[in-house]
């Protein structure tokens, strides 16, 4: 029994500690049950605020996988939340180079939270720059990444916006200001401070009229009300800095926020001290100009020359008073008639052809002599100086000035018949001397070498006669071997006036013997080169080209200084030409057209004697080279 007893009080005992269990189970189940419901609403609470949320947010693995987001991610790539479950991010990615995206991937899920932008591409295909704050997330064991997005595509465009607002602002040429409504200084461009003279915090928070004369005017006040109403633009002077002061321009205007109120007001600030400036020179410049109208006009009206304008018909739009005191002609006469119909008819169709062909070849001058018919139809030649302004708005046309040059044509046409004449007279006194010197040359050569040759046969008698006297026959040795040289200066005395061998021989031995006594006497070379069949020229022609020959190589022998001669005669159907060509130190351009240069001159003038020229090419250290042409009747 007593077993039974003890047994019993075991069993209420065991059912006291299950009561207690089952009670405590019953607490703890209602303390999970709470918990849960907390935990229920947590979930409910965090799912709308993560659907709630205008960031974008999105889990993906490690894979990179999309394993959550929000209706945000949704909006932001264009896709439905069927397209984008087991998505992987590099779908939605609109980079070039999905690998950086990888780094800054691997970073997160190395432990580190990372801001980072990547491109995101919308189903639509259009991609948004977004901002990536990504961070490691731990569900059950397993990491995540959990990342918040930003759209930062309109942020970066006003970054833009400000970017080049801000480069515009440093390179506008004009100064930039902006003030409050209380006329507070809160913006200056760098164009600004460069006019003004300020630094940058001098200036923030000041107030405008820091920069105004008290006694400029409009006001301050005025201009702000105007600004407020329509804008305002005029003249200033202001100050800068150190205290000088200069003229402005200020163009002012508003800006209004959406409901109209003002929230700045803009100046725009143009230094005109150049314009200023350039407005005094301009009005100086202009009373310059109507002076110098006055002056030119005076000049003009009291000038010799004849100055007209015509059109390109050839008809007179303007003429100088001048021309009735040269033509007789009064302007008003002239002026809407064709300028050809006063030209001489011998010389009307030949200056025609010349201004027509100006017009036609659009060239810019022309230069003519031509005959007009005085009004008391006497001839008077004008030479003028034609300028093409067509093309020019304010004259269209010929500018002409010219000038009477009768009496000048006249005085050439006498000058020329002095000069021909003289120069006929000078061929003629050459012809004279030369007639004149082979005279002399055959009298000396004939009648002194005979007398010389007989006092040398007489005195060799007398020392055959009386040869046993020593003395008698040294003394008259002695005068024999006088006589010799007398002899032998009498021979070159008459060939230097008259060489022989160019009237036994002719022009080319005479030229090939002149030198080889010239190479003999002066040491210098001289190389021939001379027609095979020789040259026959009119005596005269060949006188006179020997003569320059002659004259040439003295020339040399005296002056240039040279080892070398080379002569050169040529024969063509018209022309015959002899070069002389040396080595020797040349001519200088002074010398060569300097008028005390006599034997370059008669070089010249006496091939003109003859209908031919000499012409003479020098270059100082180089030699000289003269060229004879002449005809070959003459």
């Amino acid at each position: 029994m007593k077993s039974d007893r003890r047994t019993k009080i075991e069993l209420i005992r065991d059912l006291n500690v299950l009561r207690k269990q089952i009670k405590r189970l019953e607490i703890d189940f209602k303390k999970k049950s709470s918990s849960e419901e907390r935990v229920r609403k947590a979930l409910a609470w965090q799912k709308v605020l993560v659907e709630g949320s205008r960031d974008p947010m999105v889990v993906t693995d490690i894979d990179s996988r999309i394993i959550l987001f929000n209706s945000s991610f949704c909006k932001l790539t264009g896709y439905s939340r069927k397209e984008l479950y087991h998505k992987h991010f590099h779908d939605v990615y609109g980079g070039n180079d999905f690998s950086v995206f990888q780094k800054n991937y691997d970073r997160v899920i190395a432990g580190e939270s990372i801001l980072h932008k990547a491109i995101i591409r919308r189903s639509d295909g259009k991609k948004v720059e977004a901002e990536f704050n990504s961070r490691l997330i731990d569900v059950k064991g397993k990491p995540y990444v959990n990342s918040t997005i930003r759209d930062i595509t309109s942020s970066r465009q006003i970054e833009t916006e400000l970017t080049i607002f801000d480069y515009a602002m440093r390179s506008i040429s004009e100064a930039v200001t902006i003030t409050d409504e209380h006329n507070i200084i809160i913006f200056v461009n760098d164009t600004f401070l460069h006019m003004y003279g300020y630094e940058r915090k001098e200036l923030i928070g000041s107030s405008i009229n820091i920069l105004r004369i008290e006694d400029t005017l409009p006001p301050v006040d005025d201009i702000r009300t105007a600004t407020l109403m329509d804008g305002w633009q005029g003249e200033l002077i202001n100050r800068r800095k150190d205290g000088s002061t200069f003229p402005i321009w200020l163009s002012t205007s508003v800006v209004r926020d959406a409901s109209g109120i003002p929230l700045a007001l803009i100046g725009i600030t143009t230094d005109i001290t150049e314009r200023k400036h350039a407005e005094q020179v301009r009005k100086e410049a202009e009373e310059a100009l109507r002076a110098s109208e006055e002056y030119f006009r005076e000049v003009i009206e009291n000038v010799s020359d004849i100055i007209f304008v015509v059109d390109r018909r050839g008809t007179i739009k303007y003429t100088s008073p001048s021309i009735e005191r040269v033509l007789g002609y009064p302007a008003k006469e002239v002026v809407g008639k064709n300028a050809f119909q006063f030209i001489h008819p011998s010389d009307a169709r030949r200056s025609l052809v010349v201004f027509w062909k100006a017009i036609r070849l659009r060239d810019s001058s022309i230069h003519d002599t031509f005959c007009i018919v005085h009004k008391d139809g006497s001839e008077r030649f004008l030479e003028g100086l034609g300028k093409n302004l067509l093309d020019h708005p304010s004259i269209a046309g010929f500018i002409m000035i010219v000038h009477d040059v009768t009496e000048n044509r006249k005085a050439e046409a006498a000058l020329r018949e002095s000069r021909d004449q003289l120069r006929k007279l000078a061929a003629r006194l050459e012809t004279v001397r030369e007639k004149e010197r082979k005279h002399i040359a055959h009298e000396m050569h004939e009648e002194f070498g005979q007398i010389l040759s007989a006092i040398k046969i007489q005195m060799s008698a007398f020392a055959r006669r009386y040869s046993q006297d020593e003395i008698f026959v040294s003394g008259v040795s002695e005068l024999s071997g006088f006589i010799d040289e007398a002899i032998v200066s009498v021979r070159k005395i008459s060939t230097d006036l008259w060489p022989g061998v160019l009237d036994l021989l002719g022009l080319t031995t005479a030229i090939e013997w002149q030198a080889k006594e010239f190479s003999k006497e002066y040491k210098i070379a001289c190389n021939i080169d001379v027609p095979p069949k020789g040259v026959h020229l009119p005596e005269q022609s060949s006188i006179i080209l020997f003569r320059m020959l002659q004259d040439a190589l003295k020339n040399v022998a005296e002056h240039a200084q040279a080892s070398r001669v080379q002569l050169r005669l040529n024969v063509d159907a018209e022309y015959v030409e002899l070069t002389i060509e040396d080595n020797g130190k040349g001519i200088s351009e002074e010398q060569l057209n300097s008028p005390s240069s006599i034997g370059l001159v008669l070089l010249k003038e006496r091939a003109l004697s003859i209908g031919g020229s000499a012409e003479i090419k020098a270059t100082e250290g180089k030699g000289t080279t003269v060229l004879i042409r002449i005809p070959r009747s003459s």
